[in-house]
């Protein structure tokens, strides 16, 4: 096939990055891989600011990196048009603001060679607007980077930890069959890496941090307008619904999924009492819905369990708790 001439295809999604994207692709050229051997996908997802012609410019100087660019309809798209178009025998996503370390990738692509692997996973770091590194796995119980080579359900359950992000991995071009979900602007990266999962046979991790994760301080991600954050806790809820009566039905060892789940519906409770207290019903009552209660204590950080419990005793009591103590600060 043309792909098994090309080693790696890595893959850029852009909305409205301009000032951090030439950062990513110089971090992308700095690679123990020659030039000819990997490919950059640049998808200008319909930016309004000057980002494209960045991505042009960068094209133009560097033969290996091409631009897509294409109306705006979100990362999930994005992802899905490079991924149709990639040649590379393995694909990676890197996230426009985002960057990774130096003479990284040879490595890992050798890895995935040696070992005949499906999925590669490596650590990561956030990174703020100071400078300042946090530890790879802030939000979470320690992941298990062990080296040994396990099939993709073991993997969930017994390695992943609460970590679930697309730009974790380096895959297979094969498992580019497997699209990212249309419309999802949270846990698209949660319901493709489950499905990646269930399906390979070969996959291990490398403990060296690879990845650079840029936290901006007006990042949507952390910093969210009200119609944003409305949209993250449908989308929360989607999820979750999906995880319940989609995959754990496949699944013997529910674990991780059930982990899942507990973390995200933390997450929107504690949302909802933060951000819009007066609909608090509305959202435990989707929850109860979804039969999330009680939520389960699988890789849950202290101060999780902690938040756990008082759910498990009453999520109204905890929605009025936090938002008591919100108001109080």
């Amino acid at each position: 096939m043309a792909y098994l001439k090309m080693k790696l295809s890595i893959i850029v999604p852009i909305y409205n990055v301009e000032p951090y994207l030439r950062r990513c692709v110089d971090s992308l050229l700095a690679q123990d891989l020659a030039e000819d051997g990997y490919e950059i996908i640049l998808v200008d997802d319909g930016s309004t600011d000057g980002s494209g012609q960045v991505a042009d410019a960068l094209a133009a100087q560097h033969t290996n990196v091409h631009v897509i660019h294409k109306k705006n309809e979100g990362v999930s798209v994005a992802r899905n048009t490079a991924m149709a178009v990639a040649k590379g025998k393995y694909v990676q996503f890197v996230d426009a603001d985002d960057y990774i370390m130096p003479n990284v990738l040879g490595e890992l692509v050798a890895k995935m060679d040696a070992e005949q692997l499906e999925m590669l996973r490596f650590n990561y770091r956030f990174v703020d607007d100071n400078g300042d590194v946090t530890h790879p796995n802030k939000y979470s119980q320690p992941d298990d980077y062990s080296d040994s080579i396990c099939d993709g359900l073991t993997f969930l359950n017994e390695r992943l930890g609460g970590g679930c992000y697309a730009w974790q991995f380096m895959f297979a071009h094969e498992l580019t069959c497997i699209n990212f979900m249309h419309g999802i602007a949270l846990g698209e990266d949660t319901y493709w890496t489950i499905q990646m999962l269930m399906r390979v046979k070969r996959i291990t991790s490398v403990d060296s941090v690879i990845y650079n994760y840029f936290v901006r301080g007006e990042s949507a991600t952390f910093n969210p307008s009200p119609a944003k954050r409305q949209k993250r806790l449908d989308d929360q809820l989607w999820i979750i619904s999906k995880m319940q009566t989609e995959f754990k039905p496949q699944m013997n060892d529910r674990r991780w999924l059930d982990g899942q789940i507990a973390n995200t519906a933390i997450s929107v409770l504690t949302t909802v009492a933060l951000h819009c207290y007066g609909e608090r019903q509305h959202y435990i009552n989707e929850l109860k819905r979804n039969k999330v209660f009680p939520i389960a204590n699988h890789h849950l950080t202290p101060s999780a369990q902690r938040k756990r419990r008082w759910i498990n005793i009453s999520p109204r009591l905890f929605c009025y708790l936090v938002h008591l103590k919100n108001k109080v600060k």
